[in-house]
């Protein structure tokens, strides 16, 4: 008897037939859930980012003074004989809080923007995950429910057996308990497949929309993976390399001249009248300059390269946690290999006894014992779920390692090696 799920479908829909060996379930995964980040940060910060480039540190400056009563009057002291004082005009602010210090602004905002598209790059595979976590559990619970079904068709197929060796008195109420809980333990299951695939079709009605679901839902190849490919590649990570560079330029660095010293330019129209109406037009140019007598520019510039020392050590502590995590993930990837392996020979026994069993009753020309119900069927089927899940947790386990892959899909890393005797067409 032929499993409808142990007949595996083609990898892909016939658009994809042609391809089936090259786009792998795991490629299927990873394409769902990709989604465009919003741009509304990086507009915000693009406009900060032009308003200061836009900024020449130019302001107008106007002061008008007018005194009441004469006070005291000396024809030598000119200004002190003004009564209407009048000025207007530019001033333009170079160094600090102006021209300079604002092109700085702009090209801290510039490295901003450069680092926000590089971690909305980044964070594509992480937002993408819960989506790809639960579309295994779609896809897996879609398998499970197959197999629920043909066990659920083959335990109403023996009802009759059952119920006639209970009247005959060959079966004990313990072993016809053991028959029902069977049926009831089924319909449980499926029940709660149901509900748990309905959720994800309404929660992601809209990518579902747009996305071709395939007609498969897991693969006969069980992937070998590259550990040290991965280890490799984590440890010569030029997207990495690439983070460490874009934080350094946000780490504002100490200047000394455009932070701390304020130089300024200035034109004027001056208008003045004396209390003796005497009139005066004229233009002034001026620069002022104020150095503040600080000593902090040396703690400045230490404190600076410490920023930078601190990233690096920081990147390599990130580095290295990446490398023992997957480390402790191919761990746990092949003690499941070794669960399938169990499982596969544990299928193959109970395929040998069912053999046996069968030449043994057609030799003798006698009926089923009673001691067999003729159950062997279905627990092989439970063999199969318990494949299915394993298999679903090895899924898992490989997404939980393309999270920690800067710029390479966890595909890059997987070999397919057909093993024929795995979950593959039996009689």
């Amino acid at each position: 008897m032929k499993s409808p799920f142990l007949i595996v479908t083609a990898l892909l829909m016939s658009t994809f037939c042609a391809s089936a060996q090259e786009y792998t379930m795991m490629d299927y995964v990873l394409d769902f859930g990709i989604t465009e980040e919003s741009g509304a940060r990086l507009d915000r910060l693009y406009y900060e980012q032009k308003s200061y480039a836009e900024d020449v540190g130019l302001t107008v400056h106007s002061m008008v003074n007018h005194r009441y009563g004469e006070g005291f009057i000396e024809e030598d002291l000119s200004l002190s004989n003004l009564q209407t004082y009048y000025k207007a005009g530019l001033v333009w602010n170079i160094l600090k809080n102006g021209w300079q210090q604002n092109r700085q602004s702009a090209r801290r905002l510039t490295a901003q923007i450069n680092y926000e598209q590089f971690e909305q790059a980044q964070n594509s595979k992480s937002n993408a995950y819960y989506a790809q976590f639960a579309l295994l559990e779609y896809l897996f619970n879609k398998a499970g429910a197959d197999v629920l079904r043909s066990r659920k068709e083959h335990i109403a197929s023996k009802e009759p057996l059952f119920i006639s060796l209970s009247n005959d008195g060959y079966l004990t109420s313990t072993q016809m308990l053991e028959y029902r809980s069977r049926a009831d333990d089924i319909e449980l299951q499926l029940r709660v497949l149901s509900e748990s695939n309905d959720a994800f079709e309404l929660i992601f009605e809209d990518e579902l929309s747009t996305y071709l679901i395939p007609e498969f839902y897991q693969s006969t190849e069980i992937p070998e993976v590259d550990v040290q490919g991965i280890i490799l590649a984590i440890d010569h990570s030029a997207a990495a390399q690439q983070q460490l560079h874009l934080q350094q330029q946000l780490i504002q660095k100490p200047s000394y001249w455009s932070h701390q010293v304020s130089l300024n330019a200035t034109i004027y129209y001056n208008h003045q009248v004396s209390f003796s109406n005497e009139r005066r037009d004229f233009t002034s140019v001026g620069v002022s300059l104020r150095v503040p007598l600080s000593t902090r520019h040396y703690s400045d510039k230490q404190a600076y390269i410490a920023a930078n020392k601190e990233l690096e050590e920081e990147q390599l502590l990130v580095t290295n946690n990446r490398k023992k995590e997957v480390l402790i993930l191919h761990r746990e990837y092949t003690l499941k290999q070794k669960q399938l392996n169990n499982l596969e020979n544990e299928y193959q026994v109970l395929t040998a006894r069912q053999r046996n069993d069968y030449l043994q009753r057609t030799a003798v020309n006698t009926e089923m014992p009673v001691t067999d119900v003729s159950l062997f069927e279905d627990e092989k089927m439970l063999v199969q779920l318990e494949q299915i899940e394993i298999q679903k947790q090895m899924y898992k386990i490989l997404l939980k390692m393309n999270l920690l892959l800067a710029e390479h899909p966890i595909t890059d890393f997987l070999s397919y090696i057909e093993n024929d005797n795995f979950l593959t067409e039996r009689e």
